[in-house]
């Protein structure tokens, strides 16, 4: 897969290398049924993942189910989806279902991501430092947190169509998003 990306008047063109992986993330809801900032980081993460050819599912507590722009859309919690964890290259998780996708990652021997979208200290997390890798989403929860887990620091692309509300506020070409 060969990208180009327009920086001004430089063109770059780059291929990926990167193997199609399957990639899961565990949450409590997404961005279709829930429009938080958490749920919205992982669309963004989820459509990017697919654009570049990898396979998305997202399990959630109560799916409105199917495939949202190339991403599908499961219930966990269940013994069928549990069945299944072993057939994916990694498990991505935040919030809620920290403890229960970090179990399921471990015991189907796949590497564990945790994205750090905010200030509240999870413990499990600060205590499984060799298996529990943290995905910051900005320079100042890093900075606060701390965890002593491997970590990097990704702020995930963002889509100004995905946060179009609707109105007519100005014809602007630009948005500003604020993590505060």
């Amino acid at each position: 897969l060969t990208e180009t990306v327009q920086v001004k008047d430089v063109t770059y063109s780059f291929q990926n290398t990167v193997p199609p992986m399957k990639i899961l993330f565990i949450i409590h809801g997404y961005a279709d049924t829930v429009g938080s900032g958490a749920e919205r980081m992982v669309q963004s993460f989820s459509e990017f993942f697919v654009k570049r050819g990898h396979d998305v599912t997202i399990a959630v507590k109560r799916p409105n189910g199917g495939n949202v722009n190339g991403v599908n859309i499961v219930r966990c919690q269940t013994k069928a989806f549990e069945a299944t964890v072993k057939d994916y290259d990694v498990v991505i998780s935040h919030l809620d279902l920290t403890n229960y996708a970090m179990d399921l990652a471990r015991d189907n021997k796949k590497p564990f991501f945790w994205i750090c979208h905010n200030t509240h200290n999870y413990v499990t997390i600060r205590n499984r430092t060799k298996y529990a890798n943290v995905i910051y989403n900005a320079e100042w929860v890093r900075e606060q947190m701390d965890y002593p887990n491997n970590n990097i620091l990704v702020q995930p692309p963002t889509y100004i169509d995905k946060w179009n509300d609707g109105m007519d506020h100005f014809e602007c070409e630009y948005i500003t998003l604020v993590n505060h």
